[in-house]
Formats: structure tokens, C-alpha cells, sequence
């Protein structure tokens, strides 16, 4: 597992929601997926402005409500994506230039609308200023992470059914112009949460520079984390094949290719994946892509290759028994100790005691000179959630630091 950059990025394994769940006037709760295993860090809840904007003006935040008091109760947090279906009410507005999505069957604005960009922020003001048992949605703990995407497309900034070049208006300002809106809304509202948007390769009739590249270095000399924050790239297209079980090479995706805005961001921007499919259980024919390989070799592939810290994850998988130590391993790693204490032991020999994780496997190295390190001892897996080690008596003076081993 590489180093991790020297920013705050969102960490852990989220469970995806699905559209089960508790029923309230009608609507899915989507909570039935919430899992209270100790590596699982939080929720991933897909939510639609059309559902909480049935009318204009009109929100009914239940859907964030519900799902806010059942993580708090099990100390859980909330990684919180709006999927930008517009409501059916905003493309019938008189002047607002659309387009038609064969996918939701319906007339949507296109994402350069002024009316659209004026009402997504007004929608995000809204939620961030909602209130549960006295905290506004932008100030609870619970919640951790936000990717409200790109109005008027498909999620983010990727071409839907029709490809945004070939929507009434296009112009590569115009498409940026919206892409820096909406996450300048999103970072105004939410300004303690961590903000990211998926970003996929989208291209127009000019090569050089490609559209993905003019637009990514956009968002990158706005929100860098010197002048203005920090913003996140995410896909959901992670997956892990091997050609039989732990017989390598393993074969990750996306490439560095497909994941172009994301493998060259990594130093200026995190990095999250969601799944493209179940491993134990594979959907939409996907199985191809996660033959022979685990949840646990997609993360270590999105870690190595992205520098990722943050993965959405299928129930399926949560719930498989024979991934759930690879799990543990996994959250030890994601949250290495931020402290060790050192004491003597008996006839003068060093002890070294620091936070673990049940499951995570530890080892401690030596240095003389803080430039060259090696293994002192064997490596220490966790049973606890304390572990300690302890060298011979009468050792030269020394330098000691612990890696957290994959």
C-alpha cells in the first residue's frame, strides 16, 4: 500500500445502499443495506432530487432524515450521493433549454441551463440547512461525504444518453462553466464535508487539449487546496480479475486510460471508487471482470494504482463470510495507529504499545540513522484492540516506526 498523500482524503469501506428498505408515505427508505460490522465504516445513500423536490420550493428531506438517525444509532457515517434526475416540474418551466434522456424517459435541462445551476444550489442550500434533532445537515457528524455530480447529466461528469457535445448550447466554457457551479455550490453549502464528483474521460470534436484534460485542469487550479478547497474525483467502475484464485497478474480497472482524470489527479485530488459489480454476487453480466479475485484485490488495486482511500462497496460482499477477514485487514489499514507509546520493560529492553485494529497485521522496523530500515521481530497480528512489542535486552540505541502491512 503506497504512502498516503499529505491531504485530508475520505477513508473506509461504505456499504452501497439499494432500493429496499423501511417504507415511509409510500417511499423506499433505501436503508436496508446498513450494515453495523466493525470494518464497516459508513452508508452509501443514493438519493434523487426528484424525490425530495417533488414541487418547486416543496423539499421533504425524510429520505436524509431517516437514514441520518439509523447510522447515528449504530455509529456509522453517511457518504451522501444526490442523483441529479431532475425533477420532471424544472424542464417543463417556460425558456429552460433541454434535452431528452432515454434512460429516465424523460425532458431534462441541459447542465448549462441557467435556471437548472440556479435551482441545484438553491436544492443544496436547502439540504444543507435542513435540520436533524437541531443540527443542520452541513454541521452533523454523521455526515462525511457528499458527491452531488453534475446537474443535468448522468451522475457526473459523463456523457448520458445523448453526449453532452451534442446537447443545444455545447460550448467547452459553457460545459466548464456548469461544472464549477455546481461544485462551488456544493463546497459553499457543505464546506466541512468531503466534496467529490465522478469524472469520466468525455471528449468533443477538438483533440488537443481533450475535453477531459481542459476540464480537469479547470477544476484543479480553482479547487486546489491553497487558495480555494480541496475537491475529490470518483468512479464506479472498480473491479479486480484473476485468471484463477491468487494466480497473478490481477487485472484492475478502470486502466490508467479510462481513469485518465483520476490516475493523473492523485496528487491534487483524492480518489474514490465505488464497485461495478458484486464480487461474491455479479450483476449485469460483469462477471468477466471479477472471475477469481476479491473485494479485497479491487481495493488493493485502487490503492496502488490511485493512491485510493475511500471504496463503495455491495452488500453481497459486505455480507460474504470468506471476504470479511480481508475486511479487517483492510480498516486496519485505512486507519493506521496515530500514536505509539515506548517504555522500558524488564532488564532494560524497549516495549512499544499502540491502537490496533482486531485483524490488522503489524510490523515493527529498526533504524540507526533514520535512512535505512528493517524488520525488527516478526510481524504482530492484532487480536486486540492494543498491541504491544517488545525487543531483546541490552540493544544499541535506536530508531523505531510501525507499517501496517497489506
Amino acid at each position: 500500500m503506497r504512502a498516503a498523500v499529505g491531504f485530508p482524503q475520505p477513508r473506509g469501506i461504505y456499504v452501497l445502499d439499494g432500493a429496499n428498505g423501511h417504507s415511509t408515505n409510500g417511499v423506499s427508505m433505501r436503508d436496508g443495506n446498513i450494515r453495523s460490522n466493525d470494518f464497516v465504516s459508513g452508508y452509501v445513500l443514493r438519493a434523487s432530487w426528484a424525490t425530495m423536490e417533488t414541487n418547486q420550493d416543496q423539499f421533504d428531506f425524510t429520505l436524509v432524515d431517516w437514514n441520518i438517525r439509523r447510522l447515528a444509532a449504530i455509529n456509522k457515517n453517511l457518504s451522501l450521493e444526490i442523483i441529479n434526475v431532475d425533477p420532471p416540474w424544472l424542464a417543463q418551466t417556460p425558456g429552460v433549454t433541454t434535452w431528452y434522456d432515454t434512460n429516465s424517459v424523460q425532458l431534462r435541462a441541459v447542465p448549462w441551463d441557467g435556471f437548472l445551476l440556479a435551482r441545484a444550489e438553491i436544492f443544496l442550500h436547502a439540504l444543507a440547512e435542513y435540520q436533524i434533532d437541531g443540527v443542520k445537515l452541513k454541521d452533523h457528524p454523521v455526515l462525511t461525504v457528499v458527491n452531488f455530480g453534475l446537474a443535468g447529466a448522468d451522475l457526473a461528469i459523463r456523457d448520458p444518453s445523448v453526449l453532452l457535445r451534442n446537447m443545444s448550447n455545447y460550448s467547452r466554457a459553457a460545459l466548464t462553466n456548469a461544472v464549477l457551479l455546481n461544485l462551488r455550490a456544493a463546497v459553499t453549502n457543505f464546506p466541512a464535508k468531503f466534496v467529490q464528483i465522478g469524472f469520466w474521460p468525455i471528449t468533443d470534436n477538438q483533440a488537443t487539449p481533450s475535453l477531459w484534460e481542459f476540464v480537469r485542469e479547470s477544476i484543479l487550479a480553482e479547487f486546489n487546496g491553497v487558495t480555494g478547497p480541496r475537491v475529490g474525483f470518483w468512479m464506479e467502475n472498480l473491479s479486480a480479475s484473476r485468471a484463477a484464485p491468487g494466480v497473478d497478474p490481477l487485472t484492475g480497472r478502470p486502466n490508467t486510460t479510462f481513469g485518465g482524470p483520476l490516475f493523473l489527479s492523485q496528487t491534487n485530488a483524492w480518489v474514490g471508487f465505488q464497485a461495478l459489480t458484486s464480487w461474491a454476487k455479479p450483476f449485469n453480466n460483469y462477471n468477466s471482470q471479477v472471475t477469481n479475485a476479491t473485494p479485497a484485490d479491487g481495493m488493493q488495486y485502487a490503492s496502488d494504482t490511485f493512491g485510493s482511500t475511500y471504496f463503495e462497496i455491495y452488500v453481497g460482499d459486505i455480507d460474504a463470510a470468506g471476504y470479511q477477514a480481508d475486511f479487517e485487514q483492510w480498516r486496519a489499514r485505512l486507519f493506521p495507529p496515530n500514536q505509539i507509546s515506548i517504555g522500558r520493560a524488564d532488564a532494560g529492553a524497549i516495549r512499544l504499545q499502540w491502537p490496533s485494529w482486531p485483524g490488522g497485521v503489524y510490523q515493527v522496523e529498526a533504524s540507526t540513522d533514520l535512512r535505512s530500515w528493517t524488520n525488527s521481530g516478526a510481524a504482530q497480528l492484532a487480536a486486540t484492540n492494543v498491541t504491544a512489542w517488545t525487543n531483546g535486552a541490552n540493544q544499541p540505541a535506536q530508531f523505531y516506526r510501525l507499517r501496517t502491512l497489506p
